[in-house]
């Protein structure tokens, strides 16, 4: 029985951590595009810079 709740218990731990890593996936992929904006002639508010 004790072996049961042990497994029980490591498998919602990795369920866990699944869930964080594919919430942190989210994250750098937001971050990633909001990045890739301020390179591509944004500014931080998303609003394009003329090149005069």
């Amino acid at each position: 029985m004790n072996s049961i709740s042990m497994h029980l218990g490591d498998s919602y731990d990795v369920g866990q951590t699944v869930g964080n890593m594919s919430k942190s996936a989210e994250v750098m992929k937001l971050v990633n595009n909001l990045m890739e904006g301020s390179t591509n002639g944004c500014n931080y508010a998303g609003v394009h810079q003329r090149d005069d």
